[in-house]
């Protein structure tokens, strides 16, 4: 006869089979939380250190130095087991974030500007894991350096605003429709009515059209703009062309 018996919990569990005990079941939960914790404040002693000497330099060895100081004290935990199955696939995007901002360091030298797209994607997605982290968790750190957490609890909640207006743009953009109000001269007038349901008053909005033929191929790219376009108000978009189409495709931008 089987028999198996099962302890549970945050710690671990032992397994039993036939009576006879089996290896215990270490589950890494806590621990990765404590060395988390532990490998935030070894990387922002190195921050505090070399911001003093390399001002608004991007010293791209001071950098990497500092990153991988958190990456040592957390990579073991890419295969440990973890009883909760969410906070493993959190620390493997965290661990991923790190490496995506060691990624970027490559190109600050050669093309500042997409290190700063990538820097940046990385370190937003680190803010809104560590919040998580904390929330969820209770990640903690000491009060040296809380203020350095709080200010990615900030950035977490702003980035996560500015990713939802962005899908409710888009979600607005999808919808919308041309029809035709006037022909002369050769040239097409065309409007749709849209309306800012994304819930949030907007400033400059700036509506990218590019006109397509029936095989998907851009024949031409035309702009409108709106400003002070408030949350539920509508406006008219507008196309004038001399070019033939068969269908939209809408990118919407605010300022």
């Amino acid at each position: 006869m089987l028999t198996i018996a099962v302890a549970t919990g945050c710690e671990g569990a032992t397994a039993q089979i036939g009576g006879s005990e089996e290896e215990e079941i270490h589950y890494a939960d806590q621990d990765f939380i404590k060395d988390l914790g532990k490998g935030l404040e070894a990387r922002w002693t190195l921050n505090e250190k070399y911001d003093a000497e390399d001002g608004d330099t991007v010293n791209v060895e001071h950098r990497k130095e500092y990153i991988q100081a958190e990456i040592d004290a957390i990579s073991k935990y890419e295969n440990e087991t973890f009883e909760d199955s969410v906070l493993k696939e959190k620390v493997l995007s965290y661990i991923n974030a790190l490496k995506q901002s060691q990624e970027a360091l490559k190109y600050a030298n050669a093309d500042f500007e997409r290190y700063a797209t990538e820097w940046e994607k990385a370190y937003n997605q680190r803010a809104k894991l560590l919040e998580d982290f904390v929330s969820d968790y209770e990640l903690t750190v000491s009060d040296k350096y809380q203020s350095i957490l709080d200010d990615f609890m900030v950035t977490s909640q702003i980035t996560k605003e500015s990713e939802a207006l962005e899908d409710a743009l888009d979600q607005m953009a999808k919808g919308i429709t041309f029809e035709m109000v006037s022909n002369e001269y050769g040239y097409k007038t065309y409007h749709a009515i849209v309306e800012n349901t994304t819930g949030k008053d907007l400033g400059n909005t700036q509506f990218t059209i590019n006109l397509l033929d029936a095989d998907g191929v851009i024949v031409e790219t035309t702009y409108y703009s709106v400003d002070n376009y408030k949350a539920g108000q509508k406006a008219k978009v507008e196309i004038y062309t001399d070019k033939d189409f068969a269908s939209t495709e809408v990118t919407i931008d605010t300022f």
